[in-house]
C-alpha cells in the first residue's frame, strides 16, 4: 500500500500555494515537537527523491481532540521552565475548550431532541385537528344533502309547517256509530250537534246530596243509610277475619303437630307381630355386640389413663410448687375431663388457680405472670418438666393460659389450661357433679366417652371453635339416661352452701355443692340402679339427639326445678319463654343446656356447630338402624367393629 505522501508517477498533484508562517509563531517552539529519528529522516529522505515536494493537505476528523507527539526525554531536558509552565497552561485551556465544546454539543443535541419532539406533538395535533375539520365538513355535506332532498316533500312541509290543526280527524263518538269525520278546526263545531253525544241535555243544574249514594257490596246495591246492615248478615269475610282464622288455623295445626310428636317420643309400642319380633330379636343382637365393644372400649380408655396418670400428677406437682412461690396461700385443683375421669389422651387437663378468700381484680395480671413463671422455670431449671407453647387467652370470659408440659423421663406431653378462681368459677363444683353422676347413673361414662371420643375425631369438642364441651356432652347423656329411668323426675332445689364458713375450705364447699346436687337428681334413680344395655343405650342416645331433638325447641334439663318451656312459632313469629330471656336470647341456632348447679347458666351457648353435631349423631343411629336391616334380611354386616364402622362414617 503506497504510503500518505506518494503520488503516481508523471503526475505531481495541484500545485497549493503553501501557507505562510506568522512570524509570532515561529518565535514559539511546539511543546510537542520530538527529535526526529533517524528513520523518519531517512524515509523523508527516500519520499523526497520519489516525487517532487508538493504541500498535503492535513485530514481532518469528526472529534474534537487535541493530537500532539509524545514529549521525549531529550526535549523535557532541553527546555526551560518558563517554557515548561507555559506549555502546561496551553495544555490546560485546551482540554478546558475541548469540555467545553462537548458540553456545548450535548447542550444542541438534547436542544434538538427538545424540538423535533415538539414538532411530532404539533404534527400530531395538527392532524387531529385535521380529521375533526374533515369529519364536521362532511356532516356538513351530508346534512345539506338530506335538507336538498327532503325539502320538496309533503313530510318536510308537513313538519316545518306553522299550522298544526290543519289535519283531519274524526268525530270522538264515533265508537258510538258516528261517522262523521273533519279538520280538526272545525270538530267543536260538529260535537255540539253530534246525534251520538253522551252529555245528559239539561238545560239546569242539580244539587247533588253527597251523603247519599249506593254503595256495592258483593252481589248486592244499597244505600250508604243501610249498608251497616247488610255487612251483619252478609256471608263475605272481611280482610281481618280470614287472618286472625288463617292464624288461628296455624296455631292449631303447629300445636297438633307438636303433640303428635311428643306422643310418638314417649309412647311404649307394644311389638306382638312376628316381624316385630324378629326385629326385636336381630336388634338385641345388635346391641349386645355393641355393648361387648362399649365395654371394651371403656376398659381400655381406664387402661391407658392409668398409664398416663402418675405423669399428669408429676406435671401437677410442679405447677403447684411453682404456683406457690408466687402466691403461698394458693393451691391447684384439676377439674374437667380429668377430675371426672373422662379424658382421652388427647384431652386437656384444667387446673384452677385457687380458691381464693378474696376476689382477685387482676385475672390477666395473674396469668401473665404465672407465664412468665413457668418459662423461667423451663429455662433455668434442670427438672425433668418443661413447658413449651405457652399461649394467653386474654378475650375469654376468664382469663385462661395455655401451655404444654413435656416429660422428660416418661416421655409424655401434657397440654394444660390454667385459670385463676374468681366467685363465677364452678369448675371444681361441676367436676364433682360429674363424677357423682358417673357414679350413679350405670352407663353414662362408657356412652360419653365413646360420644366424646366420636366428636374428637371430627374436631367438633373444642369450644373455642364452637364444639360441644365435656361437660355438655355428660348433661346431654345425663338427660336421656334421667328421662329413661323415670318420666315425671322428682323436682329438685340446688342446695345452698355456707361459703361464709371458715373452717370449711373453698375447695371442699364446691366440691360438696356439686354432690348435693348430684344426689338430689339421682334420688329417683337409686332403687333401679341396674346395669343397663350400654349398645341400647348408646343407640337411644343417638337416635333421640339425631332424629328428635331440635334445638330450636328443646332445652336439656337435668332433673332441675328450673323450668324452662320454649315454643317457637316461625310462621307466626311467635315466642313463649317461661324462663329467663337471657338463655333464648340470641340463640335461635344453638344449644340450650341448663346447668343443674345454676339454672341461670346456658352451657352450650358457645357451641354453634350444633346442626353439624346432631347430623353426625342422625348419620350414626341410621347407619347402625340399617345394619338391623341386614340381620334381618340375613346378610352379615362384617367381621370388623361396630365402633370402628361408626368413627370411621
Amino acid at each position: 500500500m503506497p504510503c500518505e505522501g506518494d503520488k503516481p508517477k508523471g503526475h505531481t498533484g495541484p500545485r497549493k500555494r503553501r501557507p505562510k508562517t506568522k512570524k509570532k509563531h515561529e518565535d514559539i517552539p511546539s511543546v510537542a515537537m520530538a527529535v526526529p529519528s533517524p528513520q523518519k529522516s531517512t524515509r523523508t529522505t527516500k519520499k523526497a527523491d520519489a516525487a517532487p515536494a508538493t504541500p498535503e493537505t492535513p485530514k481532518r476528523t469528526a472529534g474534537l481532540c487535541a493530537k500532539a507527539d509524545s514529549f521525549s526525554p531529550t526535549t523535557l531536558n532541553t527546555m526551560s521552565p518558563d517554557r515548561t509552565i507555559e506549555a502546561a497552561t496551553r495544555a490546560y485551556w485546551t482540554q478546558w475548550a475541548i469540555d467545553a465544546a462537548e458540553q456545548e454539543r450535548t447542550r444542541r443535541l438534547h436542544q434538538l431532541a427538545d424540538i423535533q419532539r415538539e414538532e411530532d406533538m404539533e404534527r400530531a395535533r395538527r392532524q387531529a385537528w385535521a380529521r375533526e375539520a374533515i369529519e364536521m365538513e362532511q356532516h356538513s355535506r351530508t346534512s345539506r344533502l338530506f335538507l336538498e332532498a327532503m325539502q320538496n316533500t309533503a313530510w318536510f312541509q308537513a313538519t316545518i309547517s306553522p299550522s298544526i290543526l290543519n289535519y283531519e280527524v274524526v268525530c270522538p263518538h264515533s265508537w258510538f256509530g258516528c261517522t262523521f269525520s273533519c279538520m280538526l278546526r272545525h270538530i267543536e263545531e260538529h260535537l255540539v250537534d253530534c246525534p251520538y253525544r253522551q252529555v245528559p241535555d239539561t238545560p239546569t243544574v242539580e244539587d247533588m246530596d253527597l251523603h247519599s249514594y249506593d254503595v256495592v257490596c258483593c252481589i248486592t246495591i244499597c244505600s250508604r243509610d243501610t249498608i251497616g246492615a247488610h255487612l251483619s248478615v252478609c256471608g263475605i269475610r272481611s280482610a281481618e277475619t280470614e287472618l286472625a282464622e288463617r292464624m288461628q288455623s296455624q296455631l292449631s295445626v303447629i300445636a297438633a303437630s307438636e303433640t303428635e310428636r311428643r306422643r310418638r317420643m314417649n309412647e311404649a309400642t307394644a311389638m306382638s307381630s312376628e316381624v316385630h319380633k324378629l326385629h326385636d330379636a336381630q336388634t338385641k343382637d345388635l346391641q349386645a355386640r355393641l355393648h361387648a365393644e362399649v365395654s371394651a372400649f371403656g376398659a381400655a380408655h381406664h387402661t391407658s389413663a392409668q398409664l398416663r396418670r402418675p405423669g399428669v400428677l408429676r406435671v401437677l406437682e410442679v405447677v403447684a410448687r411453682i404456683v406457690q412461690t408466687a402466691w403461698p396461700q394458693a393451691a391447684v385443683e384439676p377439674y374437667g375431663s380429668f377430675a371426672t375421669h373422662l379424658n382421652l389422651p388427647s384431652s386437656d387437663v384444667d387446673l384452677v388457680v385457687g380458691p381464693f378468700h378474696s376476689v382477685r381484680t387482676d385475672s390477666l395480671g395473674d396469668v401473665q405472670q404465672l407465664g412468665d413463671l413457668l418459662a423461667a422455670h423451663s429455662s433455668s431449671s434442670c427438672s425433668d418438666v418443661t413447658f413449651t407453647s405457652i399461649q394467653i387467652l386474654a378475650h375469654a370470659a376468664i382469663p385462661l393460659l395455655k401451655v404444654v408440659a413435656a416429660v422428660g423421663g416418661a416421655d409424655l406431653s401434657v397440654a394444660l389450661d390454667v385459670t385463676f378462681w374468681s366467685p363465677s368459677h364452678q369448675g371444681l363444683a361441676s367436676a364433682a357433679l360429674g363424677l357423682e353422676l358417673c357414679q350413679g347413673i350405670p352407663g353414662l361414662k362408657e356412652v360419653t366417652l365413646v360420644l366424646k371420643y366420636y366428636l374428637a375425631k371430627r374436631g367438633m369438642n373444642d369450644v373455642y371453635r364452637g364444639g360441644l364441651s365435656s361437660y355438655g356432652l355428660l348433661l346431654m347423656v345425663a338427660h336421656v339416661c334421667l328421662q329413661k329411668a323415670s318420666r315425671h323426675p322428682t323436682p329438685t332445689k340446688s342446695a345452698a352452701v355456707d361459703e361464709d364458713d371458715g373452717a370449711v375450705a373453698l375447695s371442699d364447699s364446691q366440691r360438696a355443692k356439686g354432690v348435693r346436687v348430684a344426689a338430689a337428681l339421682m334420688a329417683h334413680v337409686k332403687a333401679e340402679a341396674a346395669a343397663p344395655c350400654l349398645g341400647k343405650l348408646l343407640m337411644e342416645v343417638l337416635h333421640y339427639y339425631g332424629n328428635n331433638f331440635q334445638p330450636e325447641v328443646d332445652v336439656v334439663t337435668v332433673g332441675t326445678s328450673f323450668r324452662c318451656v320454649v315454643h317457637c312459632l316461625f310462621s307466626g313469629l311467635t315466642w313463649w319463654v317461661t324462663a329467663s330471656d337471657d338463655l333464648r336470647r340470641g340463640a335461635a341456632a344453638t344449644l340450650c343446656v341448663l346447668d343443674p348447679l345454676d339454672g341461670t347458666n346456658n352451657v352450650g351457648r358457645h357451641c354453634y356447630r350444633i346442626s353439624h353435631i346432631l347430623r353426625s349423631f342422625q348419620d350414626v343411629s341410621n347407619s347402625l338402624t340399617s345394619l338391623i336391616v341386614r340381620l334381618r334380611r340375613g346378610k352379615d354386616v362384617g367381621g370388623g367393629s361396630l365402633l370402628d364402622r361408626m368413627f370411621n362414617l
